[in-house]
């Protein structure tokens, strides 16, 4: 049986966890100057200034991805990757994402959803590519379906 003091070791580990990633983000973000709420304006541009290929993409995470901060983890993520779009939960237990960014941003952005935020457990990510630029201007976490 696990004691109480078991279950607040957990906890402060946990957040640690959670609070050393958001750190690593946040730094990530000021190396490349970003700040976090903002829009990538350079959408559309390389860094070293040769344009590269937008792409949007539609994703579904199944998995215990509710309840984990996974939707904030992500909206964390689009911000270190410049990706644009939203995330939300949905009905069924899966988390729900649109995203559009410089092909090689959504490539790493994906990469790093797949492995999920400390708390989460992904079991199936489907991904579909939209064949058109949806033109989203921010990234935003939106309320559930």
């Amino acid at each position: 049986m696990e004691h109480a003091s078991d279950r607040s070791r957990n906890i402060n580990q946990n957040s640690i966890q959670w609070y050393t990633l958001l750190s690593v983000v946040q730094n990530m973000n000021q190396n490349r100057g970003i700040m976090m709420n903002e829009s990538h304006k350079s959408k559309g541009l390389h860094l070293m200034g040769e344009p590269e290929e937008l792409k949007s993409v539609h994703i579904v995470v199944k998995g215990k991805v509710q309840a984990v901060g996974f939707r904030y983890f992500t909206w964390q993520t689009a911000n270190v990757y410049r990706i644009s779009g939203w995330v939300r939960n949905r009905i069924d237990g899966s988390v729900e994402i649109a995203a559009e960014g410089e092909k090689s941003d959504i490539h790493q952005f994906v990469k790093t959803i797949k492995k999920g935020s400390p708390f989460s457990r992904i079991s199936n990510v489907s991904i579909y590519e939209y064949s058109e630029p949806r033109n989203y201007t921010q990234f935003e976490i939106r309320n559930s379906d």
